[in-house]
Order: C-alpha cells, then structure tokens, then sequence
C-alpha cells in the first residue's frame, strides 16, 4: 500500500502510515485490494480503504466538521489509489466500486444498514478523473477545504455519496438513528441533536419525499409546507414584516446590501465590526467578516471594520464616525453590519452599546444589519432570536437556518415594492424550509435557563485554567491559543465534539435538546485540562 502511495502521490498528497493502521485495523472497515497475475503470483495494482468516519475524525480534515460524525451511519474513503502503470484501464472504477457494494452490503446486528453515505475527499485541480468517478457514483459536493496539502492555495473536495436502498413514502425500510455516545456541539447549523418527533413522523410518513427528490424553485411554485413555514418563521419576529429568502449564508449578505441599494442608490461601502464573521464564500461577506476568523482568503473589497463596542464604546462610534466619513458621507455607506454575538469571536453585543450604536446611526443617517449566526433557534435564551427586546433597533435582520435557506427580515421602509425584485435563482429550499420550521416549533418547548446557568460556572472553570470564554445563551468561543487542539482532545475524550476555529478559538454550540448534557461534559474537559 505504502509502496503504491509512494510513487502516485507528491509528499503532500501520502496518507501517513498511522492514519492508515486505525484504519485497517478497525472491524468495520472497508479495504479492497486490486491484484493482477504475474506469471505464478498475484501482484497488487491497487487498493482502497475506507473505516468509519468517527475512526478518522481526529487525524482527517473534513470528517472532523461532518455533520454525520458521531451518527455512526458514514463511511470514510481514507484511499483509493491505482499503481501508475494500471491507470486509465478502469481499476479505479472496479476498487471503488467495490467499496460501495461492501459498504452497502454491511448490516447491524438488527438488520439495519451499517452505512447510509460514503464520505472522501479529491484534492481540487488534481484528480479530475476521480472526482469525475465519483460524481458517477452520485457523489456531491459537501464543503471545498482552503489551506490544505501544506499550500496556503491548495484545496480539497469533500464529497458525499447517499448509499441506497432508500426509505420513500414510508416503505418501512429501518433508518439509522444517532448514536448516545457523543454529542456534537460545533455548528450553528445543528440546533438539535435528533429530528423533533413531528419531523421523524412527517419522515416515516413519505412526507418529505417530494420535498426531497423534487428541487422547486420557491420564486415559481409553492406548497402547503412551504406557506406553512413562512407564516411561522415570520410571525416570530412581527416587528419585521417583510420576509426574503436567500439559498445560502453568504446570500443572506448579497441581497441584503440589494434591498440596501434598492434604498440608497449611491452606496459603495459596508461598514463591519472587527471580529465579525457573516460568511467566507461570496465577495461581499468575505469582505465584511474579519481576516482574523476565517482562513478562507482575503477579502476583495476594501470595506472597513470598526473596533467593536465592547472593547470601548468611545473608539467605536469614533471610528463609525471616520469610516462613514472616509466613505464620502452617508449616502454613500450600505450599512452598518452587526453580530448580536459574534460566531467566531464570542463577543457579545450588550444592550448598552446596542442603544449607543442606534443612536450614532439614527445621527448619521445609515441603516444597521443584524446579524443572528449564533443567536437564533431560541439559542441566546431572549426567546427565538436574541434582537427580540433588544434595543439595537436594526433595519435587517438575518441568520442562516443551515443547508440551503437563509433568512432576510425587513422593516417596513426597505421594503422592496416591485414583485420579483428580490428573486434569485432559487429563492431557499423546500426541504431546508420544513426542517427549520419543524425545529422553531418544537424548541419552544425546550428549557435552557437551566443549562445557561450552568455553563457561566462553566465559563469560571475555563478561567482557572487559562481559557477564555465569550459568549452569551448557549454559544461559547473559548480562546484556547496553542491548547486548542488539546481542548478538542478532551471534549472527545468526554463524548463532546467541539469545533476548531483560527486562531486558537474552540466553539461550544450544542443541540438545545441535550444541552444539560453538553454543558457537563464541558465541564469535565474543562477539569481534564491543566
């Protein structure tokens, strides 16, 4: 194998051998072995390997933020390499096939399948036929990794393939349900740890089979589910009547500053706070998120990033004052764009500045965004959103469900009149939509004062220790620096998945469903922790 790797791969590109022994060595791993005969022997021309993704979690990057990790139900691809002289006869195809069928093949003790998705990662630019294999295979597209094969440009693919049979219409076909072991607390985008009740009924009845396999386009047609969901995530913020969807993060940001510019003709310029992060994939939310909490790239517009509030109110609405100035005036600003609690910073907007902010821009004459990353689904503990009762008094109000909806609410002066304005391609998700709605329903049942609580003693623990924890409700960002990594280690080591930001930063963010739970096995890493 090793022999293999070594003539195919530049050194960046090898698996190291201690990745590959837990690997091999697992029981629910997967290795396939090409061999063709050479006179009395059989000779190796390729292989693949493949263990589960909670096997790889800590030695790859990819499985470490993978939704399914710790659902026990994916396969990881650790490798699938052709000797040079076998390439291009179709050896790749057979090994990876191969791999599919055993994994498909795999069952319970129960009968349930072992593996519902095979999960691997392409480096970008130099494995066309690869990744062209895969997406043969049904693979998509989950996330594109920066900074990866020890090259500041270098990109990975990491890619998903479903593993049929499939469970439509309520066939009955058994569907793996997460595993207690360990919870996940690392994504905004995963407000619950399990499907709320309705949701797995509305599943186990065929319901979400049209939403799934039928992607419509939301700005041409609409559902019952899709009214129904509107109408519930728009009556929780009525102070915002007007409601746009977007079909990403980063277009919560792109069509924000269009229903901005619709208003202010002349606008050049968005105005951002220093630590904010409000995504990293288009133009513009890379530009107003700040350099120092992504590793994604630099930003393609000059915008500025004012201190943030909590670091001096004074140095804040100075610098607004300077940047709305340096901008050419008012009529020449967007906006001032704001994290209630910042996703990759931990800074928490008190109400104080919120009141101090709203008055400098009333004076200026420039709208503000709120942005809701880390606040929303009930998670900052001031109900739904955190702006509810909030005195920042914003124009826009964002946030990102997860998967493909975004939300865009607006008050009623930049309301956009003309029909279709607005539309972009596809306008959200139907699916995307169900689920979030589902999810708003069912947490307003769920009580975290209990578990807030508990985490500020927490947050006391992690000062002792050297930590330092920001954050308000349920989100956490702990300034861990060169232990970060050793942090990570001991929430794994208590059944807590914690995710690595840049910078030495560790997010806590649990579902609000096991967030007691969560909030002890902190605590325990915390102790772990010198």
């Amino acid at each position: 194998i090793l022999d293999i790797e070594h003539r195919v791969y530049e050194p960046v590109r090898r698996t190291p051998p201690q990745h590959f022994r837990p690997a091999l060595e697992h029981p629910d791993s997967v290795v396939t072995v090409a061999e063709i005969e050479s006179g009395d022997h059989w000779h190796m021309v390729g292989f693949g390997v493949g263990a589960p993704l909670e096997v790889v979690a800590d030695i790859e990057e990819g499985p470490d933020r993978d939704l399914m990790l710790g659902h026990d139900n994916t396969l990881y691809s650790v490798s699938i390499t052709v000797a040079p002289e076998m390439q291009g006869r179709g050896v790749g195809r057979a090994i990876k096939t191969a791999q599919l069928r055993e994994a498909m093949r795999r069952k319970r003790s129960d009968g349930s399948p072992r593996f519902r998705h095979v999960t691997g990662r392409n480096r970008v630019g130099h494995t066309a036929s690869m990744r062209h294999l895969n997406r043969v295979f049904g693979a998509h597209i989950i996330k594109i990794l920066g900074g990866q094969y020890a090259d500041p440009e270098g990109q990975a693919a990491y890619y998903r393939i479903p593993l049929p049979p499939y469970a439509p219409l309520g066939s009955g076909a058994p569907v793996a349900r997460p595993g207690p072991s360990m919870i996940e607390a690392r994504s905004v985008a995963a407000p619950v740890s399990s499907p709320p009740d309705q949701l797995r009924r509305a599943h186990d009845a065929g319901l979400l089979y049209g939403p799934t396999v039928n992607k419509l386009t939301i700005m041409n047609y609409v559902t019952p589910a899709v009214v129904r969901g509107l109408e519930w995530v728009q009556a929780l913020l009525p102070e915002f009547p007007r409601l746009y969807l977007t079909s990403s993060r980063d277009e919560t940001v792109d069509k924000s500053l269009r229903i901005l510019r619709y208003h202010r003709k002349h606008a050049q310029v968005a105005i951002g706070l220093a630590g904010g992060y409000v995504g990293h994939t288009s133009a513009a939310a890379r530009s107003l998120t700040d350099p120092e909490v992504q590793a994604q790239g630099r930003p393609v517009f000059d915008w500025p990033r004012i201190p943030h509030p909590g670091d001096g109110l004074e140095p804040c609405l100075a610098a607004l004052h300077r940047a709305v100035e340096a901008a050419g005036g008012p009529d020449q600003v967007f906006g001032l764009f704001v994290e209630l609690v910042g996703e990759r910073s931990g800074r928490v907007l008190s109400d104080g500045d919120a009141s101090a902010l709203r008055d400098a821009c009333n004076q200026l004459g420039i709208p503000i965004v709120a942005v809701e990353g880390a606040t929303a689904f009930y998670r900052s503990g001031r109900g739904p959103f955190a702006s509810s009762g909030c005195p920042l008094g914003a124009d826009l109000l964002t946030w990102w469900g997860g998967a493909q909806t975004g939300y865009i609410h607006v008050r009623d002066p930049f309301r956009v009149d003309p029909p279709l304005t607005m539309v972009s391609t596809w306008d959200g998700d139907e699916l995307s939509l169900v689920r979030e709605s589902w999810i708003l329903r069912a947490l307003r049942g769920v009580e975290i004062d209990g578990a807030i609580a508990a985490l500020a003693e927490v947050d006391t623990e992690l000062d002792k220790r050297g930590f330092a924890s920001r954050g308000a409700g349920l989100y956490r960002v702990i300034e861990a620096g060169p232990r970060a990594e050793a942090l990570r280690n001991a929430g794994n080591s208590v059944g807590l998945r914690l995710r690595r930001f840049p910078s030495g930063r560790v997010v806590f963010c649990p579902g609000l469903d096991v967030a007691n739970e969560a909030v002890q096995r902190l605590a325990q890493a915390a102790r772990r922790m010198a």
